[in-house]
C-alpha cells in the first residue's frame, strides 16, 4: 500500500509537498489504518488532483494519502448526488448529466475531486438565488477522523459550517453528498465595456439576474463581461456543444501556450506587450461574436486537464472585495498592474478574470460571508517574476478590505488572514484543535496562519 516517492508537487510544480510517506489507499480499512498507525508520521493529509496553488496540501514529511482510488458515483436521488471523495468533478458531472441532472456550481476546472469540493474554497458566478461555492450544496460528509473512526456531518451536526471549510484538518473525507438539480439550458453572450463604462452600468449590473463572469484587461482599460442565465427550457437536439470547447481550448492550451513562448523567448518588452495587446483583442472578438448561444449545457463550462502540467499550464490567484465598492477596485487594480510593470518589467502573461458571487454563509471562511462580492484574479505561466507580483497583490488586497481564499491565494501569511477574517480563526482554531487534539491532521501552513500561539 505503501510506496516510496521521491518528490510529488502541485499541478504547476511550483511546490513540493514534502511527502514522508505516501498511499493510495484502495478501502476504508487501509484509510483507518493509516490514521491509527503512528508510524505515519504526521500530518496526515489527504491529497487529489493538486490543483492549488498555496502550501494547503504540504505534509512537512508526514504522510500523503492519495484518495483517487476513490471515484465511485454511489447515488443518485432527485435532489442530491452522493460520490466517494476521489471522483473528479467532472466525471461525476458528466454521470449527472445522462440522468437530465447538474451540479449547482460548475466549476471550469473540473478535475477538483469530490472531497476537495466539500472541504475547501471553490469559485463559480453565482446564479439567481443560488450560491457560488460547492461546499455550500454539501449536506453529508463521512470522515475517518483523529481516532481512526467513521463520523459523519449532515446538516444537523453543529460543525457542518467548519467542515465546509476544514481543508483537511478535521480528517480524510471519504464520501460526500451534495444537493443537485434538473438539468437547464444555460444562456451566454459577452460584452465589453471601458473601465468608466463598466463604472456607470456597475449598479445596474449587480441588480440584474444574470449570472457575471468577466475577463479583465489592465492595459487596455477594458471589461468584457460574460453574462449566463438559466431558462426554464431543457437541453434538446439543438443544444450548442461546441461554444464552451472553444472557450476551453482557449483556457486549456491556446492562452497559456501563447503566454508562455511569449514570456519566455520575446526578449523585448515592447513588442511582448504588443504580442499581449493583439491577442487580447482577438480574445475580445471571439467572445463577443462567437460565445454566444441561448442554450448551452452548465457542465460543459469544465475543463479536464491533464495529469501532469506541460507547456499549456497556467497558475492564479484569487481576491474578493464587496461588490458595491468594485469598479474603485477595479480602477486601482488596473493602476496597480501598471505602476507594476513599470517598476519591475512584469505583467501577467495569460489572463486577468473575475466572479460576481453572491452572499453566502455556508461554509465558515466563505469568501462572501458578509454580502455579495466580485473578485479580481490575475492569471499567470508562472514565469519569473510571478510570486513578486502575487506578494505585492497581497498587500493591495488587505488594504482594500479584501478575502483571500487559503487554497488559491498564494503567499498568504499570518497578519493577512487574521485581517482578512478576524474573529473566526480564533473560533476556527478552537473547534480543530476539538476535532484533532493531537494535530494529527494539522500542517505548519495552516499552524502558522492560525495558531495563537506564534
Amino acid at each position: 500500500m505503501s510506496k516510496e516517492i521521491t518528490q510529488i508537487t502541485n499541478w504547476e510544480e511550483s511546490i513540493n509537498l514534502e511527502v514522508g510517506k505516501y498511499f493510495r489507499p484502495h478501502t476504508l480499512d487501509e484509510i483507518k489504518e493509516i490514521v491509527l498507525n503512528k508510524e505515519n508520521p504526521s500530518p496526515v493529509r489527504a491529497s487529489g488532483s493538486r490543483h492549488s496553488t498555496t502550501r494547503c496540501g504540504v505534509s512537512d514529511n508526514g504522510t500523503l494519502v492519495d484518495m483517487r482510488n476513490f471515484d465511485q458515483v454511489l447515488e443518485i436521488t432527485d435532489d442530491t448526488i452522493t460520490v466517494e471523495a476521489g471522483c473528479l468533478l467532472i466525471d461525476a458531472a458528466k454521470i449527472l448529466e445522462q440522468e437530465g441532472k447538474q451540479f449547482h456550481v460548475n466549476v471550469e476546472i473540473g478535475n477538483i475531486t469530490i472531497g476537495s469540493a466539500a472541504t475547501c474554497g471553490t469559485k463559480d458566478a453565482s446564479f439567481e438565488g443560488e450560491f457560488g461555492q460547492l461546499g455550500s450544496y454539501l449536506v453529508e460528509a463521512k470522515i475517518i477522523n483523529a481516532k481512526g473512526e467513521i463520523e459523519i456531518f449532515d446538516e444537523n451536526h453543529p460543525q457542518m459550517q467548519s467542515l465546509r471549510s476544514s481543508y483537511g484538518l478535521f480528517g480524510i473525507v471519504y464520501e460526500a453528498t451534495f444537493k443537485i438539480k434538473d438539468i437547464q439550458c444555460l444562456r451566454v453572450f459577452h460584452k465589453t465595456y471601458t473601465i468608466d463604462e463598466f463604472a456607470k452600468i456597475h449598479h445596474e449590473l449587480i441588480q440584474s439576474k444574470e449570472s457575471i463572469m468577466y475577463y479583465l484587461f489592465p492595459f487596455r482599460d477594458k471589461i468584457t463581461i460574460e453574462f449566463r442565465s438559466y431558462s426554464n427550457k431543457k437541453p434538446n437536439k439543438s443544444v450548442s456543444r461546441r461554444k464552451w470547447k472553444m472557450r476551453n481550448l482557449f483556457w486549456k492550451k491556446i492562452a497559456p501556450a501563447y503566454g508562455y513562448y511569449v514570456t519566455k523567448y520575446i526578449p523585448f518588452p515592447g513588442l511582448q506587450t504588443f504580442l499581449y495587446n493583439s491577442f487580447n483583442s482577438l480574445l475580445r472578438f471571439l467572445l463577443c461574436n462567437v460565445i454566444v448561444s441561448n442554450c448551452t449545457i452548465a457542465t460543459d463550462q469544465m475543463i479536464r486537464y491533464p495529469e501532469k502540467k506541460n507547456r499549456s499550464k497556467y497558475t492564479f490567484s484569487i481576491w474578493a472585495f464587496p461588490e458595491k465598492v468594485f469598479p474603485e477596485i477595479l480602477r486601482d487594480y488596473f493602476e496597480f498592474c501598471k505602476k507594476h510593470y513599470k517598476n519591475t518589467g512584469y505583467k501577467t502573461d495569460v489572463l486577468n478574470v473575475g466572479y460576481r458571487i453572491a452572499k453566502d454563509q455556508n461554509p465558515m471562511f466563505s469568501y462572501s460571508y458578509n454580502g455579495n462580492v466580485m473578485t479580481a484574479d490575475p492569471v499567470a505561466t508562472g514565469e519569473k517574476g510571478w510570486d513578486e507580483f502575487l506578494q505585492a497583490y497581497n498587500e493591495f488586497c488587505i488594504q482594500r478590505k479584501g478575502i483571500p481564499m487559503f487554497n488559491q491565494s498564494k503567499w498568504l501569511n499570518r497578519d493577512l488572514v487574521h485581517k482578512a477574517f478576524g474573529l473566526k480563526v480564533k473560533d476556527f482554531w478552537k473547534i480543530r484543535k476539538e476535532m484533532d487534539p493531537e494535530e494529527r491532521f494539522l500542517n505548519n501552513y495552516f499552524r502558522e496562519l492560525f495558531s495563537p500561539d506564534l
